[in-house]
């Protein structure tokens, strides 16, 4: 990841808010250096690592936000997010993809996902929070 962390206004906002965030990777490593940024800022976080586990987390833990990653195992991201979309406590979320695959490539796909942002790995910090940021809580 890349960027600035918030300076301690924009902390104090993110600890108001209280955006809940899941973090779906199925690289472990950034997953857990992604939730552990977030949950230091004080987002509540959870993680998965494939889309049959992030559906199951998705309707308990009612995520504000969705970081998710487009080249899961088996199920790929945009299918997740076709189904996150149809999950009635997922259905408005914010989704973000972050991924390594060039978004011009995949724009359609994107579009018919029901996907918000785009984000290229590796992720610009402070970009992300900006997006995170603009999300109703």
């Amino acid at each position: 990841m890349n960027g600035d962390p918030l300076g301690p206004e924009d902390e104090a906002l993110v600890r108001e808010a209280r955006r809940r965030i899941l973090v779906v990777d199925d690289n472990a490593d950034l997953a857990r250096l992604t939730c552990h940024l977030l949950a230091r800022l004080g987002y509540e976080v959870a993680s998965a690592s494939n889309g049959a586990t992030a559906l199951e987390e998705a309707r308990s833990f009612l995520p504000h936000v969705i970081l998710l990653d487009i080249g899961l195992p088996g199920m790929d991201g945009y299918e997740l997010a076709r189904l996150l979309r149809l999950v009635a406590g997922t259905k408005n979320a914010l989704i973000i993809a972050i991924s390594a695959y060039d978004q011009q490539a995949h724009h359609h796909r994107l579009e018919q996902a029901g996907l918000d942002h785009y984000l290229v790995k590796p992720v610009d910090f402070a970009a992300l929070l900006a997006l995170v940021h603009a999300a109703p809580p």
